[in-house]
């Protein structure tokens, strides 16, 4: 009796050993090709093109974020090891293993093992009658087709915000506010240095503000502006710049009686700079500076009633952000502020600020800040400051839905094939070898 059951168990585990495959040959080591980067490229439609992720694509470039700049060139995957292969099946023949013992039909049941189906295992013994579909050598997944853009391709650009300012020796007889909006389209790439990247188009913007001074005198003031505008990306900085007209009505009243109408038709540039080499590398102390300059020249004045006004006003400002208080994905960065100008309209024609501010941002988008800060200029003045950057806010969310694919996203038909079969036939997986086998072993 026992020497049957030790010809049962041989017979099985000879029926186990060849009907079981061991993973392929581990993949080559990662090759890469060159790939230049073009005008309005992300890391997302990057590895959407070469199957591969986000965070990979940075590895192998030692990228410390996900900017990148047009005219640079960039590793990506050798297009050998992205290449979807056709299925290759390969079948040979195997033993019965019912050959290996002697069939006694009066000490013992007869295990015969039944016909074998196999799904995408790979072969590993030419003994073995199985079917293989050879996989596509890509070792990361791509990205989702649904991936917005990130980085800073900045087409749509719109800013809104507010200062409030008064009198630091007596606010309530002399205080102001206003409201600003200025929004930018620049959709033309234009031929830029490598390494660099234009784009251009116009902008426009409004205002408003009113106040009082010395108690009794109110004033109000609207502008208009429209112009060209570029925005210029090199590597670790950029730059806004525009040019254009503006139209300024201004007026003011006495104890409720109407004592100044003033328009001017005015020339304006601005141009702000912002350089962050620091943050690029990773680096949260003094992560990025900016620097900027406004002008207003007036070229032609209409006064319809009281005297001229000189509305000339040049500024140039620096911020120093001092530290990066978060992640990519919720980051408040504080700063100091430092400004200094000319103003026609005042007495005291020079002034100079002083102030903190800090800013709010999404995976490298501003959303939003705020400002205070002390004029010094006459008998002194503080001034408090809001924005709100609605095309950032947007820009953030969608980067926010980035995700890796899975591989139900790159082989969907593979995956729907799988889940039929594994409803019908009950699979056995083995997710080491990515194999299904399926088989009944009986009478």
């Amino acid at each position: 009796m026992s020497t049957q059951w030790l010809r049962y168990v041989i017979a099985v585990l000879i029926s186990i050993a060849v009907t079981t495959v061991i993973p392929c040959e581990a993949s080559k080591g990662p090759s890469y090709d060159k790939y230049k980067i073009v005008w309005g490229d992300t890391l997302s439609s990057i590895g959407k093109k070469f199957h591969c992720s986000v965070s990979s694509l940075r590895e192998i470039n030692s990228y410390d974020s996900d900017r990148i700049f047009a005219g640079k060139t960039m590793n990506v995957p050798h297009k050998e090891s992205n290449k979807i292969h056709k299925p290759v099946k390969k079948t040979v023949v195997r033993e019965s293993s019912s050959a290996v013992f002697e069939k006694k039909e009066e000490s013992y049941r007869e295990y015969h093992p039944k016909p074998i189906e196999t799904i995408s295992a790979p072969v590993t013994n030419d003994k073995a009658a199985v079917t293989m579909e050879q996989k596509p050598d890509v070792s990361t997944s791509g990205v989702t087709p649904e991936q917005a853009r990130s980085d800073s391709r900045d087409v749509v650009d719109w800013y809104v915000g507010a200062v409030d300012y008064h009198s630091a020796k007596n606010g309530k007889a002399n205080h102001g506010s206003s409201k600003w909006t200025t929004l930018r389209v620049r959709p033309i790439q234009v031929e830029a240095p490598e390494g660099m990247s234009i784009q251009v188009g116009g902008f426009g913007g409004l205002s408003d503000g009113s106040g009082v001074a010395n108690k009794d005198y109110r004033y109000s003031s609207r502008e208009g502006k429209i112009g060209l505008s570029a925005k210029i990306y090199a590597e670790h900085k950029d730059f806004d710049v525009d040019f254009g007209w503006s139209h300024l009505n201004s007026e003011g009243s006495w104890k409720g009686k109407n004592v100044k109408n003033q328009t001017d038709d005015s020339l304006t540039a601005s141009i702000y700079g912002s350089f962050y080499e620091r943050r690029d590398r990773g680096e949260k102390l003094f992560p990025e500076t900016d620097i900027g300059l406004d002008v207003r020249l007036p070229f032609h004045t209409k006064v319809r009633q009281g005297t001229k006004t000189d509305n000339t006003s040049v500024e140039v400002s620096l911020t120093q952000w001092l530290y990066d208080f978060g992640d990519d994905s919720l980051m408040f960065t504080p700063g100091v502020k430092l400004g200094a100008g000319y103003q026609g309209s005042s007495g005291d024609s020079f002034f100079a600020k002083l102030g903190a501010a800090g800013k709010l941002s999404s995976h490298t988008k501003t959303l939003g800040g705020l400002s205070y800060s002390y004029k010094f200029q006459g008998s002194g003045q503080w001034l408090m400051g809001i924005f709100i950057h609605p095309t950032g806010i947007l820009d953030a969310l969608q980067a926010a839905q980035i995700r890796e694919a899975t591989d139900a996203d790159l082989h969907p038909q593979q995956q729907a094939e799988a889940t039929e079969t594994n409803n019908n036939q009950g699979p056995i997986k083995d997710p080491d070898q990515e194999k299904f086998i399926y088989g009944n072993f009986g009478a």
